[in-house]
């Protein structure tokens, strides 16, 4: 699974008509595959989620991984290392 934050409403709205019941990327369609499903979560914005991964014991896990990843000042896609090393990017 994969949680996309969506730097526009917009987007947001695209996304689901776009790739939902299409095929994972790379994957082919065998009698036992599935498409994607796109939902709506639960826990909604960056500050909202961080807030819940704080909470859970999921802190515990060590191996990157298995960790969530988050983007960085420039963009790129690292680890969550904990809420003091991490800031929501700029959009725009």
């Amino acid at each position: 699974f994969a949680f996309v934050n969506f730097s526009s409403a917009a987007d947001a709205k695209n996304f689901p008509r776009a790739w939902s019941q299409q095929q994972p990327l790379g994957a082919r369609v065998t009698k036992g595959s599935r498409p994607v499903r796109i939902l709506r979560a639960a826990v909604q914005g960056y500050d909202a989620n961080i807030a819940a991964w704080e909470k859970t014991t999921k802190q515990r896990i060590r191996n990157p991984l298995y960790r969530p990843l988050v983007a960085d000042g420039s963009g790129m896609m690292v680890p969550y290392a904990g809420k003091a090393k991490h800031t929501m990017p700029a959009m725009g």
